[in-house]
C-alpha cells in the first residue's frame, strides 16, 4: 500500500512510519525540512519548500533553481546541503540539472505561444522579455548539463539570446541581468 503521511518526524507521524515501514508500505512524508529523517532512502521525502510536488525531488530542486533564477533567495549549495541533511536523500545535480533544462524547455513552450504573433497590447513586451530570459537561461542549463560550454549550436544559441538580451535591456530591466546560480 502507498502512504502519505503529513508530518512523520515527530510526535504520532514517527511512530505510524515506522508501522508502515514495518509493514512493507510504501511511505511517503511531506514535512517542513525542520528534522532529519532517520529512514534514509526507505522513504520519500517531500519538503515542503512552496513547491514541493509528488514525484522526483529532484524536480523540486530544479523548480527552486529556476525560480531563484528570477528572483534568488539562497546560495544554491548550502540549500541543497541542508535539503540533503533534513530529508535524507542524496541531491543528485545531474537530475537536477536534467529536470532544470526540461522546465525550461517546457516553459518556454508557454511563453513562445504568447509571442509568436507581434502584439501591441502593454504586457507583449514583458513576455519578450521572459522569452529571452528563459532562451539565455536554457542554454546556460543545457550547457551547464553538458559538462562545461556545452555543443557550438548552444554556446551559438546562447551568444544569440545574450545579443538579443543586451538589445533589449531598456525594455527588459532587471531581467536582463538574471541568469541561473551554480550548484556546486
Amino acid at each position: 500500500m502507498k502512504l502519505l503521511v503529513l508530518g512523520g518526524t515527530r510526535f504520532l507521524g514517527r511512530h505510524t512510519v515506522e508501522a508502515a515501514l514495518a509493514r512493507k508500505h510504501q511511505v511517503t512524508i511531506f514535512t517542513r525540512g525542520r528534522i532529519a529523517s532517520p529512514w534514509g532512502d526507505r522513504v520519500t521525502h517531500l519538503v515542503d519548500w512552496e513547491i514541493s510536488h509528488f514525484g522526483d525531488p529532484m524536480e523540486d530542486l530544479a523548480a527552486i533553481c529556476v525560480r531563484d533564477m528570477v528572483t534568488p533567495f539562497a546560495h544554491l549549495p548550502s540549500l541543497f546541503a541542508h535539503y540533503g541533511e533534513v530529508s535524507g536523500t542524496h541531491v543528485d545535480l545531474d537530475r537536477v540539472r536534467y529536470h532544470r533544462v526540461s522546465k525550461c524547455v517546457r516553459s518556454l513552450f508557454a511563453i513562445l505561444s504568447f509571442t509568436s504573433e507581434p502584439s501591441g497590447e502593454p504586457e507583449f513586451a514583458i513576455w519578450q522579455a521572459w522569452r529571452l530570459l528563459y532562451i539565455k537561461s536554457a542554454c546556460q542549463a543545457l550547457a551547464e548539463a553538458m559538462g562545461g560550454a556545452g555543443s557550438h549550436d548552444v554556446q551559438a544559441l546562447y551568444r544569440d539570446a545574450h545579443r538579443q538580451v543586451e538589445a533589449a535591456r531598456p525594455a527588459m530591466g532587471a531581467l536582463a541581468d538574471r541568469s541561473f546560480s551554480t550548484l556546486t
